[in-house]
């Protein structure tokens, strides 16, 4: 069977998880250059005052939702599933794009339009 073409959904996805995967690291990774691997500080930092708190609550809520669809979604392979639980480990605004893209590639694949 040959596959279908990518759907523009599904390249938006892709984008999206791109994109939110670069920006958000932008931002961090100087963090973890200038202060190394030290979470309690990262933690307290995260925690610092009330709009930090709402940001990484937000953040932190949205991981666990995401991986609770990983687990109970069981339309997707477990290796799908599997992977969008890793990438969601960098943040939500990676795992929901993962998750969304993985969907669509995987009804791409499952059920093709016929042209």
């Amino acid at each position: 069977m040959i596959t279908p073409r990518r759907s523009r959904q599904e390249l938006f996805y892709f984008g999206a998880l791109l994109v939110g995967t670069v920006v958000p690291l932008s931002s961090i990774v100087p963090w973890f250059v200038d202060n190394g691997l030290n979470i309690p500080l990262f933690v307290t930092t995260l925690f610092e005052n009330p709009v930090s708190s709402y940001f990484g609550l937000d953040v932190i809520i949205s991981i666990l939702i995401l991986w609770s669809m990983c687990v109970i979604d069981k339309a997707l392979p477990t290796r799908d599933r599997v992977m969008i639980g890793l990438f969601s480990i960098l943040g939500s605004s990676v795992g929901i794009p993962a998750f969304l893209w993985v969907r669509a590639r995987h009804s791409r694949r499952t059920h093709p339009v016929d042209g």
